[in-house]
């Protein structure tokens, strides 16, 4: 999709959707989740937005076209999961 223009994020700043390795765990709200056995998919833009987890940290600092291809991606990675393309 990126290759293709479709990512609207990647154009605007250069951002990578999927990274080759992880800096390490990201500490956060799943956490729970995964020590008690629940699958999780973690979907969180790297760098984390300015204002992340603040007290700024509301609708307004949404990077709304990397949200936008976040979908998309989930959109198309559930049709091809689902032999729907």
């Amino acid at each position: 999709m990126s290759s293709a223009g479709l990512l609207l994020g990647v154009r605007k700043n250069d951002h990578k959707y999927f990274g080759s390795r992880s800096d390490g765990l990201i500490q956060d709200d799943h956490i729970p989740f995964l020590y008690r056995g629940v699958p999780v998919l973690h979907l969180i833009p790297v760098p984390f937005p300015i204002g992340w987890h603040t007290v700024g940290d509301n609708a307004t600092i949404i990077d709304w076209d990397v949200s936008k291809d976040l979908v998309n991606l989930m959109e198309a990675f559930v049709r091809s999961f689902l032999h729907l393309l």
